[in-house]
């Protein structure tokens, strides 16, 4: 019978370890929402006092002291569960790396500043109008007094090929024959490796998830595409909009004599 007693009781402070562990409704500090890091779990006022609740404030009444001097807060169980597009619904983005025909050309005069502008749009028309079939849109064109590049949306090799041969008819028709290097015929069908998939799941999370806050999942499928899981979206034009959103970098010229700091709360002030 002790035994059978000592057994049970083992059981039973297992069950409340695992019990306090997994849903933690006794906490010493204010607990945030895992869903949510903007907003904070309220804790449950044992006193039977009601109380302005600021879902903005970490610092919460406490449910209650602990020897007159520890707060200690108590809520409702709440399992700390990451709840997927199957349990909270949400949206699931596809999104696929096309592949490109790029064709570079190394000039062997180099232009001057001057020409490089005139240049550049010449061989952009000249492009065109030899890609025949091809949307504008799809093609890129630059030009550096050394190096002129075409880009375009080639999906297959033989595609990129065919391009290859239209591409250096439109170069000889601006720059002349015998005036620049044709690049090798198995460089200019590029397609998207594990590396580029990487980079660009990296930095889709980060533009749908900059603050780390969201139970996203975002894995790479197949050879060149990225999926995003997203649970708890539902608006597709915001993400879309995210999505589509373009990385700025702005520099600005201060005076030898300013000293730019980082406050506490990631302000920055400026002193000289």
């Amino acid at each position: 019978m002790r035994k059978y007693s000592i057994w049970l009781t083992g059981v039973i402070l297992l069950t409340i370890v695992a019990f306090l562990s997994v849903f933690q409704p006794i906490t010493f500090s204010p607990r945030k929402d895992p869903t949510d890091a903007s907003r904070y779990l309220r804790p449950a006022n044992l006193s039977g006092k009601a109380g302005a609740f600021d879902p903005s404030n970490p610092n919460q009444a406490a449910s209650f002291t602990l020897f007159g001097k520890t707060p200690v807060y108590a809520y409702t169980p709440q399992p700390d569960l990451s709840l997927g597009l199957d349990l909270r619904g949400g949206m699931r983005v596809v999104l696929e790396i096309a592949s490109r025909g790029e064709f570079d050309y190394k000039l062997r005069t180099p232009l001057s500043i001057i020409e490089v502008s005139a240049k550049k749009a010449a061989l952009t028309d000249a492009v065109n109008a030899a890609l025949v079939g091809v949307d504008p849109k799809n093609i890129e064109v630059e030009l550096s007094e050394e190096h002129a590049t075409v880009t375009t949306n080639a999906q297959t090799e033989p595609e990129a090929l065919t391009q290859l041969q239209k591409v250096t008819d439109a170069m000889t028709k601006v720059f002349g024959a015998n005036s620049f290097d044709v690049p090798k015929t198995n460089t200019v069908f590029i397609q998207p490796d594990k590396q580029t998939q990487e980079n660009v799941r990296n930095i889709m999370e980060k533009r749908i998830n900059p603050q780390g806050t969201k139970e996203i999942n975002a894995y790479a499928k197949g050879n060149n595409q990225v999926v995003i899981e997203i649970p708890g979206e539902k608006d597709p034009d915001h993400v879309r909009q995210l999505l589509g959103t373009t990385a700025e970098m702005n520099f600005m010229l201060l005076a030898p004599d300013i000293n730019v700091g980082e406050n506490p709360d990631g302000t920055q002030t400026i002193s000289r």
